[in-house]
């Protein structure tokens, strides 16, 4: 085989979207199609049952195939083009040579290995970077830096502010924020919550007190919460004790919140292992019939709210040259202090 390309397979635009049970159906005539081109280099690797990488578009609809890896001395890489939708595929999968799926609407080619090849997403990684504030000709940021006479009146105030900035810039879900909490074993967890309250007590949120957050910040009462706003390059973080709050404020939030998300509390035994999707559903449906649209839904026993109360608080700014604006404030003996920190 010489030449940067040669067509393997041109097949027909399909008249339906590849659902999930007929694609690994089709896995095994792709594999005789190619088994039946006479080029020794791909009929040795199918001989072989070489592993060759396969991409599915997620949901199984569109696109099957992306890419498959022949190893042998006179190809380095195999692709499956697209002709379809040209989405790039989410999942990769190992599969053999007689398990490869023929797909209508994607034509086959041969790559030659002077041919460009993907870039490998680690690099791409490494050189991703963006420059942070927005400077003017005169070198001026158009928000002004962060100092510590901005915490002359504490963290609230500030953070306040720097929460409505936020909203006014469009950041997505301004009160998203991530929490940080360790098991038993002492082994970090995070994941990604909504602030429901915020004042001089602390950051609230609610969850389901037998869930894993719920289960180790009883084990070890102390956590943190990170706020990031990319667009506007700002970030807070805030640490310190938790504890549960009161019923009533616990039944205030429940029952501002919509019907589908009470019944979602109650359909949900949270972080617990399920079966499957359509398990998960018809206990929704389920709770559905126990608390009809005329029934109030009680504050489920084992859900409500968590108090982070702060005890440390820092605010981070982002500036060129990694030279960031990060001003802590901490507290100790029942008074507040405010420490610029390096970089």
């Amino acid at each position: 085989m010489s030449g940067s390309a040669m067509s393997l397979v041109n097949a027909t635009t399909p008249s339906s979207p590849l659902t999930k049970s007929s694609g690994i159906a089709a896995l095994a005539d792709i594999a005789r199609g190619l088994s039946s081109f006479e080029c020794p280099p791909v009929r040795a690797a199918l001989s072989r049952r070489s592993t060759i990488a396969l991409g599915v578009h997620a949901g199984w609809a569109g696109t099957l195939v992306r890419a498959i890896d022949l190893p042998s001395p006179g190809i380095a890489r195999s692709r499956l083009q697209s002709e379809g939708t040209g989405s790039v595929p989410k999942t990769l999968a190992g599969v053999t040579g007689e398990q490869i799926s023929a797909y209508p609407g994607v034509a086959f080619s041969a790559v030659s290995p002077d041919a460009e090849q993907p870039k490998p997403v680690n690099k791409d990684l490494a050189a991703m970077r963006v420059g942070y504030g927005q400077q003017g000709a005169d070198g001026r940021y158009d928000d002004a830096d962060l100092d510590a006479d901005q915490l002359s009146d504490g963290w609230l105030p500030l953070m306040r502010r720097w929460l409505e900035d936020a909203v006014e810039a469009g950041v997505p879900e301004p009160n998203a924020m991530t929490l940080g909490t360790v098991d038993e074993h002492g082994h970090p967890c995070t994941r990604t919550v909504l602030c429901k309250g915020l004042s001089a007590d602390g950051v609230l949120f609610f969850t389901n007190y037998e869930s894993d957050k719920g289960r180790q910040l009883e084990s070890v009462p102390y956590a943190s919460v990170t706020f990031t706003w990319v667009p506007v390059a700002r970030q807070i973080t805030v640490r310190g004790p938790v504890e549960r709050v009161s019923a009533e404020v616990t039944d205030e939030y429940w029952h501002s919140r919509p019907r589908g998300s009470r019944l979602g509390a109650w359909a949900s035994e949270q972080s617990r292992p399920i079966a499957s999707r359509a398990e998960l559903d018809a206990a929704l449906l389920h709770a559905g019939e126990r608390f009809p649209v005329d029934v109030d839904i009680p504050v489920r026993p084992d859900w409500g709210g968590i108090l982070i109360r702060p005890a440390v608080v820092e605010f981070w700014q982002g500036r060129a040259n990694r030279m960031h604006n990060r001003i802590r404030t901490s507290q100790a003996g029942g008074s507040w202090t405010v420490e610029r920190l390096q970089p």
